[in-house]
């Protein structure tokens, strides 16, 4: 999971996170395929020149783990 934080949210950790949409996923409102395997914190989201999410150029930016 890519992650931008609020300017005035600090001390938020991968851990948080992850402890967050777990809870999620135990009351059901999400699926546990959801959960991150892992968190990334970044400064901002790439976006197209209309302001979409630019998802192809954050793949190459932060390519997934290999499955090992």
């Amino acid at each position: 999971a890519l992650v931008v934080l609020k300017k005035d949210s600090t001390g938020v950790t991968e851990e948080d996170i992850r402890r967050h949409v777990m809870a999620a996923a135990e009351a059901g409102t999400i699926s546990r395929y959801g959960v991150p395997d892992r968190v990334q914190f970044v400064t901002e989201l790439a976006r197209t020149s209309v302001g979409k999410l630019n998802k192809r150029v954050m793949r190459e930016q932060y390519p997934a783990r290999e499955n090992k």
